[in-house]
């Protein structure tokens, strides 16, 4: 028997629910019919009409989630059905009270509706075309779990190749703006979901109004409406806007809370941070640095030598080390320099760039095509639009995206010397070709200093991360997904110390002595290193003595006032647009904050529980409707 889940959202608390049922059986059948239509619980809060919940509704919660906690968490079915009478009843309540709220505070937004139990009455223009959008793709995939598959030969390169590692919290969520939403929802308002079609279509189409019928969620089906004219639709919607609204009131909670977190108490917070690293040692620094990431950056250095610096690995491939292996058979007494000459010759000749990111275009991940090039977006580029970098290759389409695939594409990624990739290099970073870089005649490394750019250099980091994804065969996700790169310390005692191979150490320590910006190419046994300078360390410069020395130093100088009058109007108030950032204002205040508006939204919830649940007031239990699902 094949199982389907349909999402119907209805929030329980702050815990969203669906509705569960299968296809081919008979949910509610004839014999248990009149049992399974019992009410159970009646939900009545002050004038609010009353709500009635079925056993049929704790049979669906069942089937939906309520399983979940006999497997997984040893509740017995008794605890279970408990938990599930006691979630209906709370969700009720919960959304009769948020509108009693929105009510009494004048949050109306429709004053044309005057009924204050309409959750509509409460939801913007935009916030009830959004969920309606939710409801109709919903009832569209409905149809579409029906319709008959059928077998379509594949077009395309073959993935042979591991996926790309991708962005730390990418994901591939398609970015629908509000205008396509309404355009979606006016055509399949014109087409019933498609019913017109295909003979597929309309065979699955009267499948789901079979299924809904057997299940009793059908309601006053109208053919000539289409599935928003039954009971599951109206359901599906109802719950979506009351889960809009539950966000929307608890919205209101959150930002009350985070309110009384100010500047000053933010000052506060950073300077026990500095001053707890103010008085590391030397070990507890190295370790500082070494686990250092936006939401904990290093703010005060009391020692010289250490730094940070991204990698972008060109790495050599078997045939080249294979070369170079050959060469030093037929140099027995070959010396260092001999060497570092010979590899440096030979890399040069052999070792080539390739954009990586070939599997992100062929797997479908979010880019899109521009005049100049395919571009990623949305979590796949670390830059803004202006700066994205552009696959480095040729994107034929074999096939375009349809409503049920995406598209196929043949990918081939442009292989680039290493003479050329350094132009590509400074033209992307610095914005132009020739930095005048100059080379070391005995280590043969590139020095690039990044005080040549003619202009000012934008987005350094972003832009050397977004070389890393695309270019770097130092791929793993700690090597990618990097704070500021890798760390670097003093010169050992000894070389047999060091952390990484010489030469890359030593072209670290060469670039904590140079300026912001700078850069050097550096050979190893691996490859071609393009090191790029991301943190120095410097006792004399590095020392932030105040929250807003350390915004300065992090994202451009605004000053105190500037910072206070950003926190306000930037970071309090955007706080949707900054969440999903590491913008050190926002960790503080969401690390201050996060406790306090936890305890809000609990304090809410328990008082509207215990006001009119506990107490009885607002609900009215039928328990030995639904003993047999108890005992």
């Amino acid at each position: 028997m094949r199982r389907l889940l349909v999402a119907i959202a209805s929030v329980v608390l702050s815990l969203v629910m669906g509705v569960t049922f299968l296809t081919g059986c008979n949910l509610v059948t004839v014999d248990n019919e009149r049992d399974m239509n019992q009410v159970v619980a009646v939900v009545k809060l002050e004038d609010a009409p009353e709500e009635t919940i079925y056993k049929k509704d704790m049979v669906m919660a069942y089937l939906n989630y309520g399983y979940m906690y006999e497997q997984y968490y040893s509740y017995t079915q008794a605890q279970t059905f408990q938990l599930i009478i006691d979630n209906l009843v709370n969700n009720r309540v919960y959304v009769q009270y948020a509108m009693k709220e929105f009510n009494a505070k004048g949050l109306v937004v429709d004053n044309t509706i005057t009924d204050v139990w309409d959750v509509s009455r409460y939801l913007t223009e935009i916030e009830t075309n959004e969920v309606k959008y939710d409801a109709y793709k919903d009832m569209s995939e409905l149809s579409d779990s029906y319709e008959t598959e059928t077998e379509e030969e594949k077009l395309g390169d073959t993935m042979i190749e591991a996926v790309r590692t991708i962005p730390t919290g990418a994901t591939n969520d398609e970015e629908v703006s509000y205008t396509d939403k309404v355009k979606y929802i006016t055509d399949r308002d014109a087409d019933k979901f498609g019913v017109a079609e295909t003979e597929d279509r309309r065979k699955a189409f009267n499948e789901v109004i079979n299924v809904l019928k057997v299940n009793d969620l059908l309601g006053e089906y109208k053919a000539e409406e289409g599935i928003v004219s039954t009971d599951y639709y109206k359901e599906t919607l109802k719950g979506l806007q009351e889960q809009k609204l539950i966000e929307k009131y608890e919205k209101t909670i959150t930002d009350a809370a985070r309110a009384k977190i100010t500047f000053d108490m933010l000052e506060k917070e950073y300077l026990e941070v500095y001053n707890k690293q103010k008085n590391w040692s030397a070990t507890e620094f190295a370790a500082g640095i070494e686990s250092a990431s936006a939401t904990s950056p290093i703010v005060y250095s009391g020692y010289n030598g250490y730094g940070l610096v991204y990698n972008v690995l060109i790495g050599a491939d078997e045939e080249t080390l294979a070369e170079l292996d050959k060469w030093k058979e037929n140099h027995p007494n070959y010396t260092e320099k001999d060497y570092v000459e010979a590899r440096a010759d030979i890399f040069s000749q052999n070792v080539k760039a390739k954009d990586l990111r070939s599997t992100w275009v062929r797997s479908g991940y979010d880019f899109e095509k521009k005049d100049d090039g395919y571009y990623f977006t949305g979590d796949y580029t670390l830059t803004s639009e202006e700066n994205s970098l552009a696959f480095q290759g040729t994107v034929t389409e074999l096939a375009p995206a349809t409503d049920e695939e995406k598209a196929e594409y043949s990918v081939v990624a442009n292989e680039i010397d290493m003479q050329t990739f350094l132009k590509f290099v400074n033209k992307y970073v610095y914005g132009q070709e020739d930095m005048g870089e100059t080379v070391d005649p005995d280590s043969y490394m590139t020095i690039v200093d990044g005080s040549n750019a003619t202009n000012a250099v934008t987005e350094y980091d972003e832009k050397v991360k977004e070389l890393m994804f695309a270019f770097s065969t130092d791929d793993s996700d700690t090597a990618l997904n990097t704070y500021k790169g890798y760390s670097e310390t003093p010169a050992p005692d000894g070389s047999d110390n060091e952390k990484y191979m010489q030469e890359f150490a030593d072209a670290a320590r060469k670039l904590f002595t140079m300026p912001r910006n700078s850069m050097i190419v550096a050979a190893t046994d691996y490859g071609f290193h393009f090191m790029f300078l991301s943190e120095t360390f410097d006792p004399a410069t590095y020392n932030f003595a105040t929250l807003s020395d350390y915004l300065d130093y992090e994202y451009g100088v605004k000053g105190r006032d500037g910072w206070v009058s950003y926190f306000e109007t930037d970071v309090r108030a955007g706080w949707d647009d900054y969440k999903n950032t590491n913008h050190y204002l926002y960790v503080l205040l969401d690390n201050m904050a996060s406790s306090a508006v936890d305890k809000a939204l609990t304090n809410a919830k328990n008082k509207v529980i215990s006001d009119y649940v506990q107490s009885g007031v607002a609900v009215t239990l039928y328990e030995s409707r639904y003993a047999d699902l108890i005992d």
